[in-house]
């Protein structure tokens, strides 16, 4: 289970790290990366969903794991998940002002929402194949 929440994050960090290498939270961080790859090329077709969406899709997906190793007990739920949905959107709404910087998107709520909502249904299907 905690490869769910791991994993996910690692790969979101480094898409947007090697996507975007002049992102807010690497100057946090203090980190610099340069990359010089046709990947990064912003005319091609995928760059926008790879930039923009399959880091927060990733990140939502391991959020829904996190809490639930935190609760514990059945916590696959539409609670659950009405949560967490709550959650990603009010950190979306705060990109609409400077509290955290950030550019506010409907479709990134929608994806986070997705994932969200995957997760779910794993961890749905791991507690049955646990009772059986």
């Amino acid at each position: 289970m905690l490869s769910n929440i791991l994993l996910p994050l690692l790969a979101g960090a480094s898409l947007y790290i090697f996507s975007s290498p002049n992102v807010i939270f690497l100057k946090y961080l203090k980190l610099r990366i340069v990359i010089a790859s046709e990947l990064m090329n912003p005319h091609i077709w995928f760059w926008p969903i790879l930039r923009n969406y399959i880091p927060d899709m990733l990140w939502g997906y391991s959020l829904v794991f996190a809490v639930y190793m935190i609760i514990d007990n059945n916590a696959a739920s539409m609670r659950m998940l009405f949560y967490v949905l709550v959650f990603s959107i009010a950190l979306e709404l705060l990109q609409l002002f400077p509290m955290i910087p950030g550019t506010f998107d409907l479709l990134d709520i929608f994806v986070e929402g997705v994932a969200e909502m995957l997760a779910v249904i794993i961890i749905k299907k791991y507690e049955e194949a646990s009772e059986t």
